[in-house]
């Protein structure tokens, strides 16, 4: 693939937000850097994260988490497994979802019902939503516990998300590498990093013509943590 490498200094600033711009075919990205203060961001993640071994509060550490207060369990992490060419697999990533009472989504071939917003998460839709005027009603948590950990190509444009969804992801932790190809044409993209404590969204038809994925990145061993908001118009089920 001809993957063309986009350097933040290289997007254009909105003078009123402070967000960085890149204008693309059919859709843009805007990305919001250092999207909460450091003490808030830290104090979040600290209460979505649980004690597990293989995720330790000395690898948080190193990605610039402080507080030692892990004791937070009410975000369910679990591993999913996923069907890939008629085999299953464990999904490389920990993941969890959650949302407005009674909404549905399917992902990993299994059908989640949402039974209400842990509260610090609601905190942060209900700061989203008044940045950006888009409304999102549900949430995917993933968990890169390291570089092995990867988000394959796809697209966020299942039916029960509407025309034209607006995706917002916000990152915590290692620094990762997203990339975006066209459907019509997977041999044109690009790539760029993405920082820890920011806020990407994903506008206009994006979705509907673009893939993008995590890929492995072997030498990082921290991990990072992200939100997917999504607003779910109804179930195609």
């Amino acid at each position: 693939m001809i993957e063309q490498q986009f350097l933040l200094e290289g997007w254009q600033k909105q003078g009123r937000n402070d967000s960085l711009c890149l204008l693309l075919e059919h859709g843009s990205l805007e990305l919001y850097l250092n999207f909460l203060p450091d003490d808030a961001a830290e104090n979040y993640i600290s209460k979505i994260t649980s004690n597990r071994e293989e995720l330790s509060w000395s690898m948080l550490q190193k990605v610039g988490l402080r507080t030692k207060k892990l004791t937070f369990t009410t975000v369910d992490w679990i591993q999913e497994r996923v069907r890939v060419f008629g085999k299953w697999h464990n999904a490389p990533r920990l993941t969890a979802w959650e949302g407005d009472v009674g909404i549905c989504y399917k992902y990993s071939g299994v059908i989640h019902t949402a039974g209400g917003w842990h509260e610090e998460t609601n905190k942060i839709r209900e700061r989203i939503s008044k940045l950006t005027k888009l409304p999102f009603n549900s949430v995917l948590y993933n968990w890169y516990r390291d570089g092995i950990d990867t988000m394959g190509w796809h697209s966020d444009d299942e039916k029960e998300l509407g025309e034209n969804p607006q995706i917002a992801s916000y990152s915590f932790g290692a620094s990762r590498t997203i990339k975006f190809r066209l459907r019509k044409n997977n041999k044109i993209g690009f790539s760029f990093q993405l920082p820890s404590n920011s806020l990407l969204i994903m506008k206009g038809s994006i979705q509907h013509h673009w893939q993008h994925a995590i890929p492995k990145r072997l030498t990082e061993r921290h991990p990072r943590i992200n939100l997917t908001f999504r607003n779910i118009i109804q179930a195609s089920y």
